[in-house]
């Protein structure tokens, strides 16, 4: 009988494998009854052994198979994925680039709602789109339309309804429970943005597979939730070349629907100050009250604003004038509105504001002053500016406790003088500028006492010199010269009053029997009038210190000075001025100088002492020197002369101090 061995058919990798039947020969005979089948039982170990190769050949066969199938089928997996992370990608660019103009959109038209200016429009260097710049928004990128993916890319923009812009979605307005979602948001309410991701990303961020990978989804409620939106191929938040700046007074942006359009209107030129180079540096005041000019718009017309209101915020709170207006407040403000060229209508540019700093302000103290012209059509144009005050001190300023001055009297504060002098009062004294340091620049004074220290003051009792007492430099002599022919521009000429009393201190440690008793009188006034502690404190003026009270000249000689000085022109009538001052808020708590009167025979004062030392030639041995005389000053007759420094009681004693 015919006998069949199985084989392997090709088939299709669709197709499931098919085993046959396969017709061999064989021989039979038979032995003793029994019949013998040659073909199978005469070498069993040789058929096994066949079959188990036959069958080895069909797995492999069979493996070689499917792999070359299954290699094609992960081909076209690979082709399929790469197409579709290529969508996922390009999508996820677009959707970048839509996002950033959702975001620029939303910006302007707030800019637009919050009458916002323009102040420049700058083309991106790629071409691709803007930067506008707003006075208060600052700035904001928009890139022209751009094309999306096709069947998956909605189209957001925005719509304007009675003058309120909302979101919409493919040309419909988006709404969120039924209600229409404004750009601005709702009144009181922050506004939500809309924003855009595939499906993909928002997979990647919370770790599923809820979102259909290349698909979009849009959130109205700052990513809380997401919904599956698609539109038709169309371009991004502006039409393509959608900014228009060709007008001087506002710039125009088209969306995409090519319809609607946003003005949003130009700044124009203003601003607080005079000052060309535009730097808006801070502006130093150096009087209470000031004068500041303001820079209007060229062709500003009187029919195109309806205020200009002004407002100065400083630590000490805020005052705000609108017209002229004045609030009661530290620092103050009023504006004066600008005339007009009746020719042209243009404003003359003569508007101002003046701001006045409370009387008690210190050197330093900042605010900040903010001017705005209200347009006609609402919009608010607003310039600010910093303001500092500089103190500048002056020769007849009131000179406090605390170590501040002022040109008008501070009611709240301590006077304890009136500065006689300013400039670099240490240049001759370098005692005095080891004391409160160099005073080249800033603001540095002499300050006389507002009382006499004493009267009928005798300067020493003894007939004794005292010259430097011993000390090395920095200190010097108090010893100068009698004649302008020994001394025309020695010690007399210079301001060394602090070294000279310093002297005087040290002498009078050393030499009890012969004390200079001039300084009890400082130091019993310095002892109920204290001086701020960044001064020199109370001291005895040199004759050079003593004649700038008189005359206030410090340049040329003092012997010089002479009958000179103008009675009307004098530190002294200055300076007795400012007593007056002071005398009509508290009564005596300021005297004026002691000088010899021909109204009043009781005072027989000739004038006040110096700290200055004087040597007299003796009649008898021109070669041999007494220092029995000081300098002194007459304050009536206007000169300096020396006298014995136990004169008879007819010279007082007047305290300065440096700072």
């Amino acid at each position: 009988m015919a006998q069949s061995k199985q084989t392997l058919q090709d088939t299709p990798c669709t197709s499931h494998l098919v085993l046959q039947e396969e017709a061999t020969p064989h021989t039979s005979y038979t032995d003793n009854g029994r019949r013998r089948h040659i073909g199978r039982k005469a070498n069993n170990n040789n058929t096994y052994g066949y079959i188990m190769k036959k069958n080895l050949v069909l797995l492999l066969t069979v493996i070689a198979a499917l792999s070359g199938c299954m290699q094609n089928d992960l081909a076209e997996i690979r082709r399929e994925q790469a197409t579709l992370a290529a969508r996922i990608s390009a999508i996820e660019k677009w959707q970048a680039l839509v996002n950033d103009n959702i975001a620029g959109l939303q910006s302007i038209i707030n800019a637009q709602s919050d009458n916002d200016y323009v102040t420049s429009v700058t083309p991106l260097t790629d071409g691709s789109g803007y930067v506008i710049n707003f006075v208060k928004s600052g700035a904001v990128t928009i890139r022209n339309g751009k094309q999306g993916i096709a069947g998956a890319t909605p189209q957001i923009s925005a719509k304007e309804d009675n003058g309120i812009y909302y979101w919409t979605l493919n040309g419909d307005y988006l709404r969120v429970d039924g209600k229409r979602l404004r750009v601005t948001g709702e009144p009181g309410a922050t506004a939500p943005t809309p924003r855009l991701k595939t499906g993909s990303t928002l997979n990647s961020e919370s770790g599923g597979s809820a979102y259909e990978a290349d698909a979009t989804y849009l959130s109205v409620d700052n990513g809380a939730n997401w919904t599956k939106v698609t539109g038709p191929q169309g371009d991004a938040i502006f039409t393509t070349d959608g900014i228009n700046t060709d007008n001087d007074d506002y710039i125009e942006l088209t969306l995409a629907d090519g319809t609607t359009k946003i003005r949003l209107p130009r700044y124009k030129t203003f601003q607080i100050g005079t000052d060309t180079e535009h730097t808006n540096a801070a502006i130093s005041l150096t009087e209470l009250a000031t004068d500041i000019p303001l820079s209007l718009p060229s062709d500003l017309k009187a029919d195109s604003y309806t205020a200009i209101m002004a407002q100065i915020t400083s630590d000490r709170g805020t005052s705000t004038d609108i017209k002229t207006r004045a609030a009661a407040l530290p620092w103050t403000v009023s504006v004066e509105h600008p005339t007009f060229d009746p020719a042209t209508g243009n404003c003359k540019n003569d508007a101002k504001v003046t701001v006045t700093a409370p009387e008690d302000i210190a050197d330093g103290e900042t605010a900040m002053l903010e001017v705005s012209i209200i347009g006609a059509d609402g919009r608010k144009t607003i310039a600010t500016r910093a303001l500092k005050y500089t103190a500048i001190v002056n020769t007849g300023d009131y000179y406090y406790s605390d170590g501040t001055f002022s040109t008008s009297l501070i009611s709240s504060k301590t006077c304890i003088g009136v500065i006689f002098h300013v400039g670099d009062v240490a240049k001759d004294d370098a005692v005095l500028r080891a004391k409160i340091g160099d005073t080249s620049t800033g603001n540095h004074g002499l300050v006389v006492a507002l009382k006499d220290a004493g009267k009928g003051v005798i300067w020493q009792t003894a007939d004794a010199a005292i010259g430097d007492a011993g000390l090395s430099e920095p200190y010097v002599s108090i010893l100068i010269a009698k004649t302008k022919d020994e001394d025309p521009d020695g010690n007399l000429n210079m301001m060394l009053g602090y070294n000279n009393t310093e002297v005087i201190k040290k002498y009078n440690k050393s030499n009890s029997g012969s004390k200079a008793t001039i300084l009890q009188s400082i130091d019993t006034y310095a002892a109920s009038n204290t001086a701020p502690g960044k001064s020199s404190g109370w001291y005895l003026p040199s004759i050079k210190e003593l004649s700038l009270i008189y005359s206030g000249v410090i340049n040329g000689s003092i012997w010089d000075l002479g009958y000179d000085i103008p009675a009307n022109t004098s530190n002294k009538i200055l300076i007795e001025k400012k007593f007056s001052t002071l005398n009509t808020q508290a009564a005596g708590s300021a005297e004026n100088f002691s000088i010899r009167r021909n109204n009043d025979p009781s005072n027989n004062y000739l004038g006040y002492w110096s700290s200055s030392e004087a040597p007299e030639k003796h009649t008898a041995n021109p070669n041999q020197d007494y220092f029995n005389r000081a300098w002194y000053g007459d304050f009536l007759d206007s000169y300096i002369n020396q006298t014995y420094k136990n004169d008879d009681g007819r010279l007082c004693v007047r305290a300065i101090l440096a700072f």
